[in-house]
């Protein structure tokens, strides 16, 4: 597989940089696009298009040429950690190497030492902007931007109906980040329709490969990790999220550094987190469900089982403007008696684990005893 210079194409407000990606059934561009305002911050260095086409070249069991620069750092990191830490996850994938063109050390790579953070309005973003944004001790680390990437999660069906939910869905969070004084940039791609891959397996190099691009605005990058550390393992899997702590920061380079932030909380403690701000009660959006079109549509999984937390924490009512609570409690029993069957799940076993303790500390909850 060989990754050619990238090019960068100014066209009305909008932005694209792209590489001609050859490979062992021919070639094709992969983009990306966003505000022609970001152009100055594109990097020339082929880092995002390395690892977006990682997985790729793995599952074929190519090896990569790189014509162009790609940052030290990351090299060394993906040749000697990040390949094996992929192939535990998937023994399918081969073993691969890399050939770069030229290293860069990153001492002629300027950077405006944004801080950066993926957000889709979910209880993982949410909470990343409480301990960076709204209550961050720490200056450098305080976030300056949000991001919102079209590279797999609105879908893997027809390009067009990825890019028109990924767009309603950009509608809806938009109007949180403006009342918090927060940028939100929009980055298109057509990463789902070249990687054919299962997006919970790379959904780590999908989304990074989005923002190493931009390696002219962005020195930290915080990525909202969704399992405890104690449910995190570095064996086969098929949801990369798992590996989070120790992959993540392995797609860093020499200015650019990703941080996995998230782990230290279970998701009951970070919906606790975020329930009493007044944004997150206005603009929360967990819901995976492609036909309620960007909406909580509040019976599926995700929807029942952030509700369910809420309702444990006594916040629920707080929430009605963004759930429809007669949905849920149409489902509520099917939901909870599921959450009960599947302990071996994490999420559901950290929702029967609170339930428990709250009834420990003498609050009943007539209607999950009837879904045990």
């Amino acid at each position: 597989m060989q990754i050619n210079a990238s090019e960068i194409i100014e066209q009305g407000d909008t932005v694209k940089i792209q590489s001609l990606i050859e490979h062992g059934s021919g070639s094709e561009y992969l983009w990306y696009e966003m505000e022609r305002k970001y152009a100055p911050y594109l990097t020339s260095k082929l880092d995002g298009f390395l690892v977006a086409v990682l997985p790729l070249a793995m599952a074929r069991g190519e090896n990569i040429r790189v014509n162009g620069a790609v940052s030290e750092t990351l090299l060394y990191n993906l040749s000697n950690s990040y390949i094996h830490l992929l192939r535990g996850a998937n023994p399918d994938y081969g073993r691969v190497t890399i050939d770069a063109l030229i290293l860069d050390d990153g001492a002629s790579s300027p950077c405006a030492n944004a801080v950066g953070t993926g957000f889709s309005g979910g209880i993982d973003s949410f909470c990343v902007l409480v301990d960076h944004f709204l209550q961050c001790p720490y200056p450098h680390y305080r976030i300056s931007h949000c991001v919102f990437n079209n590279v797999g999660s609105h879908g893997s069906g027809p390009s067009d109906e990825n890019r028109r939910l990924f767009w309603e869905r950009y509608a809806l969070v938009k109007p949180c980040l403006e009342e918090l004084g927060l940028p939100l940039l929009s980055i298109d791609s057509n990463l789902t329709e070249f990687l054919k891959i299962k997006y919970q397996a790379t959904h780590i190099p999908r989304n990074l490969s989005a923002v190493l691009l931009l390696q002219g605005l962005f020195g930290k990058y915080l990525y909202a990790s969704a399992y405890h550390y104690k449910d995190c393992h570095y064996q086969q899997t098929h949801n990369l999220a798992f590996t989070d702590p120790a992959a993540v920061h392995l797609l860093s380079t020499e200015t650019f550094h990703c941080i996995s932030t998230g782990c230290q909380y279970t998701r009951v403690e970070k919906t606790a987190k975020v329930s009493d701000w007044d944004a997150a009660q206005r603009h929360l959006n967990v819901c995976v469900n492609k036909d309620a079109k960007g909406l909580n549509c509040s019976i599926c999984e995700k929807c029942c089982r952030t509700i369910a937390t809420l309702e444990l924490l006594g916040k629920l009512d707080f929430f009605g403007g963004v759930f429809d609570l007669e949905k849920y409690r149409s489902v509520r029993n099917w939901f909870l008696s599921s959450c009960f069957q599947n302990k071996e799940d994490p999420f559901c076993k950290e929702i029967v684990d609170f339930w428990r303790e709250q009834e420990r500390n003498g609050r009943r909850y007539e209607a999950f005893r009837e879904g045990a």
